[in-house]
């Protein structure tokens, strides 16, 4: 049997069999991409419906559950508090002055971020939290009380600016 050539481009001679076996790699890839986004959907819509994936090992199921919060803070390094909830921050811990601004001596506003959320601007009679007023204000200072008219019962203060 004589090898027939087919004339490629600019001359190029290649023969049928180079043809039919790049055509059959280009087939097989296509193939196995094809093959691996059908495996995968299975477990695309495991995680979408937050259903835990399971493994089939020899007809037993093993499956992996979520874990805890506890483990999760033990694997992340947390102390062991023996189950104990961690106490509640303190008001003063959860409040961070950013900013005051005073109008004459008894008005102006202040920047005050809450729980680590953007800052907000409360002015000087304002509630900052339920039952939490701001009073008073000085030029780096805030006074903050439960009652509009009370008494302060925390200060906050602005950090310091470094020195160079």
């Amino acid at each position: 049997m004589t090898d027939v050539s087919v004339q490629g481009l600019k001359g190029l001679s290649v023969s049928r069999w180079g043809v039919r076996l790049a055509t059959l790699v280009v087939w097989a890839a296509l193939a196995c991409a094809v093959m691996y986004w059908v495996l995968q959907w299975p477990r695309a819509a495991a995680a979408r419906a937050d259903q835990p994936a399971t493994l089939s090992v020899a007809g037993d199921e093993l499956s992996t559950p979520a874990p805890t919060p506890a483990a999760m803070g033990r694997a992340l390094g947390a102390p062991s508090g023996g189950g104990e909830r961690a106490a509640a921050p303190s008001l003063a811990a959860r409040l961070s002055l950013q900013g005051v601004v005073r109008a004459g001596t008894h008005d102006g506003a202040a920047l005050i971020v809450i729980d680590g959320k953007p800052a907000r601007s409360v002015r000087v009679g304002m509630e900052v939290e339920p039952g939490l007023y701001l009073l008073a204000l000085e030029p780096r200072r805030a006074s903050l009380g439960p009652d509009p008219r009370g008494g302060e019962s925390l200060s906050l203060e602005l950090p310091r600016p470094k020195t160079p």
